[in-house]
Order: structure tokens, then sequence, then C-alpha cells
């Protein structure tokens, strides 16, 4: 069976059967925005760092992916102290969600099982969206 590599049509983090899915998915969303704002501003990692106050290890593995433990909060003072707001938005899933280990054009199917979530977590959809402040 050849494997394809190519981009992921939804949430790799759920294709990959982790529990928590979402949540890796949000934050790490959170984390390529931090960096985006960090490459605009041209801060040096130093620079950065001394900024949000944390040492320029901790933005590395930020950066590098060592953010899964961190809570929500953590990503909303960080893009604060770079000067964006953050809005929280809420909303009736639109389309339907591509079960993981299935992609969307239906060519590829994982051989990994994924895990089932709890009845009791919500699967609405939740987009965050950081702005400059004005």
């Amino acid at each position: 069976m050849k494997t394809t590599i190519g981009p992921c049509p939804g949430n790799i983090f759920a294709d990959l059967g982790f529990l928590d899915a979402d949540e890796r998915c949000v934050k790490s969303d959170l984390t390529c925005q931090i960096t985006k704002i960090i490459q605009q501003k041209k801060l040096s990692p130093a620079k950065a760092a001394k900024l949000l106050g944390i040492s320029p290890q901790q933005l590395h593995d930020l950066i590098r992916g060592k953010f899964i433990s961190k809570p929500f909060d953590i990503f909303f003072k960080y893009l604060s102290l770079l000067g964006y707001e953050v809005a929280i938005d809420i909303s009736k899933q639109k389309v339907k969600r591509v079960p993981a280990g299935v992609s969307k054009n239906k060519t590829q199917i994982s051989k990994k099982k994924p895990k089932v979530l709890p009845k009791n977590i919500s699967r609405e959809p939740v987009s965050i969206h950081a702005k400059k402040r004005k």
C-alpha cells in the first residue's frame, strides 16, 4: 500500500486519534498566530521572549510544538502582550465533520482506528481570532 503525504483536510490530531484533538488543534492555531506576529514584528527570539515574560528556551519550545500542556489563558496573555485582542466565536456546525481516519476525498483510509470521544464532550466548533488592538 502506497502512502500519500499532503495537506491535512481537517484536524490532524483527530486523524491521529487524540482524545483532545480539538483542543490541540486550537492551541496549534494560536501558536501559529503568535509565531506569525513575532515574525511580522521582526522580533529576535531574545526580544520576543522578554516581551512575553518567558525564557528564549521556553519560546523555542512553544514554537516547536511543546504547547499541549499549556492552558488557553497563556496563549491569550501572549497575544495581548504582542498587542492583539482575542475574540472567541462559538457557532453551530455548518458542515458535517469527517470522522477521524477518513479524508474528505475518501481516497485515503488510515489503518489506525480512531479513538471515540466520550459522549459528554461537545463537538461544537469554536474559532478563536486575534486582531490587532487600535
